[in-house]
């Protein structure tokens, strides 16, 4: 059975989430406060050993929108299709870095406001670009 994630900000506390929950491809993440009651599959997260971090929900995987190496671009979910730009390293100082592009998941403009999108940029060490893995129970 594999092992899920809450993936949580180190900036404001939130988690990973899928916008609104959406289940088809193309749904943005966003930072939203941890659910500690009722169906939570759209904020766990399974790494697998390729480097796909996959949702629990819907099996989707985090994908930089188009495979683009720019600052800010999107974070989604995407069907898996083993491509670089949806694999990620999970770095011993808490970033996640993309294996594409280098750029590391950041929560867009440090917005610690429920509801903060979540691109790429480049690594700069700032709280908005760290995460805690925590396991589910």
């Amino acid at each position: 059975m594999p092992q899920y994630y809450m993936v949580r900000s180190r900036l404001n506390g939130m988690v990973l989430d899928i916008d609104c929950g959406k289940r088809e491809p193309g749904a943005r993440l966003i930072l939203w406060p941890a659910k500690t009651q009722g169906n939570n599959d759209n904020q766990l997260w399974e790494i697998d050993h390729y480097g796909h971090i996959k949702s629990k929900m819907n099996g989707l995987v985090l994908d930089i929108e188009g495979g683009k190496t720019t600052q800010g671009t999107k974070v989604l979910t995407w069907h898996g299709e083993g491509k670089a730009w949806q694999k990620w390293y999970v770095e011993g100082d808490g970033s996640i870095r993309s294996q594409h592009s280098g750029l590391v998941l950041d929560v867009k403009d440090n917005n610690r406001s429920q509801g903060a999108s979540v691109c790429v940029w480049s690594h700069n060490g700032g709280q908005n670009q760290k995460w805690d893995l925590i396991p589910s129970r």
